[in-house]
């Protein structure tokens, strides 16, 4: 397959286990590009980091990580992506929160807590946006569906949930 991907005369070549070309070449996939605007936004603040978290979100909501493919490195791989999307996606949204943009900060919580009910954090996020937009019912309806979600696992939220929404509500 990679021989009909790659244009003539590039190879591959193959010397044992080792892969190489006939010319140097640059390899490049979403993964890789995902990662890096991952590494840009940690050496960023202020919206140029959401900015860098969004264009990595945007690689990242083109679809999982070599589809079809069902190997343990692969699984591995897609699930180590998939655990740096919601955590990419968390930071966007509390950093568009912090810029007061909090349409965009309540999608992004949204869609973290649709991939993951038990991430309390991504819980905190909705109920201070409700807050700030003067919605009282919606922290009261933020925290009764993080309450919900946690109850299927037998737990209750924490104590600093439980405090945050005790003081949002005052």
């Amino acid at each position: 397959r990679l021989r009909e991907a790659l244009p003539a005369g590039i190879g591959p070549i193959f010397t044992g286990n080792t892969l190489g070309f006939t010319t140097p070449v640059i390899l490049d996939s979403e993964s890789t590009r995902f990662e890096a605007f991952i590494a840009k936004a940690a050496r960023l603040r202020g919206q140029g980091r959401l900015e860098a978290l969004l264009k990595a979100l945007a690689i990242a909501d083109r679809g999982e990580y070599l589809p079809g493919l069902d190997s343990s490195w692969a699984t591995q791989r897609r699930e180590q992506l998939e655990e740096q999307a919601v955590q990419a996606r968390l930071q966007a949204a509390q950093m568009a929160f912090t810029t007061q943009q909090y349409r965009r900060a309540e999608q992004l919580a949204e869609q973290v807590v649709a991939q993951d009910p038990y991430k309390e954090s991504a819980w905190r996020i909705l109920m201070r946006i409700a807050s700030a937009t003067g919605n009282e019912d919606g922290v009261v309806a933020s925290y009764r569906r993080c309450k919900a979600a946690l109850n299927e696992l037998g737990i209750t939220p924490s104590d600093s949930t439980q405090q945050m929404f005790q003081r949002l509500r005052r």
